[in-house]
């Protein structure tokens, strides 16, 4: 069971148009960095908390050509709870800024996701979403931040944890390569205790870094 808080006061915030047309300013300061792999960064925002309350122990990142990557954790996934709309929280977090970040416990650092997994979301061409968690599979795909279709339930399953499959949007993002070495440089400062398992499918080059 996740420890967000799936009852914090978020609001609702049109934003998705807003980072499509200008994502350097929701990325932040580029400082050298391939925007590409800033958007990359906002996908870790849950699962590194989760390592740092040692519920998540393994996350894997595969990265593919053309800004395409997957993501997966071993965590304990995202709220399915509701909102007086009946729009689920994991669907919230993922289309509303900061939706992440406030619904983190008080008391933890908040270093690993300044807006969120809408940022990333909002510069995908297609984002697909797989929730292990609870003995059940949810899947919901978005395309251009915006979903395709209620987050819906379509199996069992023994696995648990958090699955992305991200395609970023060319037309939005002018520089959609991923840098494999800069992002193993900074997956290599993380403090949360996760293992980081990076294939890189363009040239068959893998970087393991080890949990502290």
């Amino acid at each position: 069971m996740s420890e967000l808080d799936p009852h914090a006061q978020i609001q609702a915030l049109s934003s998705i148009p807003s980072i499509r047309r200008r994502p350097h300013i929701y990325l932040g300061p580029r400082d050298g960095v391939p925007l590409a792999n800033l958007a990359l960064r906002e996908a870790f925002c849950l699962s590194r908390d989760a390592a740092s309350r040692g519920c998540c122990r393994e996350i894997t990142i595969t990265l593919r050509a053309g800004g395409e990557a997957l993501i997966h954790d071993d965590g304990p996934g995202l709220p399915l709870d509701r909102d007086a709309d009946g729009v689920t929280w994991a669907e919230r977090a993922f289309t509303v800024l900061r939706a992440c970040a406030e619904a983190k416990p008080k008391d933890l650092p908040k270093t690993t996701c300044e807006l969120g997994l809408v940022v990333l979301n909002a510069l995908c061409a297609r984002l697909d979403l797989e929730l292990h968690q609870g003995g059940e599979v949810w899947t919901q795909t978005y395309l251009a931040g915006a979903p395709v279709a209620p987050l819906r339930l379509v199996g069992p399953t023994t696995a648990r944890g958090l699955r992305l499959h991200v395609k970023l949007d060319p037309t939005v993002l002018t520089e959609p390569e991923f840098d494999l070495e800069e992002l193993t440089s900074w997956l290599s400062q993380a403090k949360e205790g996760a293992r980081f398992v990076v294939n890189d499918e363009r040239s068959g080059a893998q970087r393991v870094i080890s949990a502290p």
